[in-house]
């Protein structure tokens, strides 16, 4: 994804997942995506949102990194 890309360059790890082979997925997800989950926490992060909005959402892993 675009916007996560200058996150990714500064060592940010992204993990894609394609929900068109599991019904489950698709209807949870379906009219949100692209979702973003937290491994740590499990939060999500919906569409539509921006890279400012992002580093929010990240902001306690962001910190830690610097």
């Amino acid at each position: 994804m675009q916007i996560l890309q200058p996150l990714i360059a500064d060592g940010l790890r992204v993990s894609e997942v394609d929900i068109s082979d599991s019904d489950e997925l698709m209807q949870r997800y379906q009219l949100r995506i692209p979702v973003l989950q937290r491994q740590d926490s499990g939060t999500e992060l919906d569409f539509p949102f921006d890279l400012a909005q992002v580093m929010d959402w990240l902001g306690d892993v962001l910190s830690e990194g610097r």
